[in-house]
């Protein structure tokens, strides 16, 4: 219900009928692009460096947004940082709403970039590293945090997220490049919570 927004769509050669799908609405998409890339940091990259409005988000295959009149009332909380609500995870047969109001674990994104609006000015500053695989995006908000940023939670659940994303699949990955990134703020800290997942990873398998 919210008309002011810019689509921008950036495929990686996708041949399993999405251009098709892109190519039917496209009297409604601002910009896309169908190539191969580096991987979902790369073509998020390549959709900062496109984007002329003043907030971003980032909304993947398979994801959308949970209501119809979501960004309305984003739109309405807009000031100036990073604004993020809740999401709901779903899957076969289930929808789960996650309140993330309350969420304190400093190892983790206390949201999913699905659920979060960024001003575009810090994105152009503070692009996602591609030299991380799945940790990029964790990388990018601590280095946003602390760089003071204004980050602020609305009690709106803003997007339906899609179970089983590369982050959930490769948990060891992920536990080694979180360390990566959480070692330049607090080494210590960093490392003790490395060892502290790894031992759930091999014993727990969580």
């Amino acid at each position: 219900t919210y008309p002011n927004v810019e689509y921008i769509i950036i495929d990686g050669g996708s041949t399993d009928g999405t251009l098709d799908i892109i190519k039917k609405h496209e009297d409604y998409i601002d910009y896309w692009v169908s190539e191969k890339d580096g991987g979902i940091y790369d073509a998020m990259n390549k959709g900062i460096d496109l984007v002329n409005g003043e907030f971003v988000n980032f909304m993947n295959s398979g994801d959308l947004f949970y209501n119809n009149s979501v960004l309305h009332t984003v739109c309405n909380e807009l000031d100036d940082g990073m604004i993020y609500g809740n999401h709901a995870l779903y899957g076969k047969n289930m929808v789960k709403v996650i309140d993330v109001k309350n969420y304190k674990d400093k190892r983790n994104i206390p949201f999913c970039h699905q659920a979060l609006f960024v001003k575009s000015f810090y994105l152009k500053k503070n692009k996602f590293n591609r030299k991380y695989n799945i940790a990029s995006d964790y990388d990018q908000y601590l280095s946003l945090k602390y760089s003071g940023i204004k980050i602020k939670h609305i009690p709106e659940t803003i997007c339906l997220y899609l179970e089983g994303g590369l982050s959930q699949v490769d948990r060891k990955r992920l536990i080694y490049e979180y360390y990566q990134v959480m070692k330049k703020y607090n080494p210590f800290y960093a490392l003790i919570i490395k060892i502290i997942r790894l031992v759930k990873y091999y014993i727990l398998r969580k």
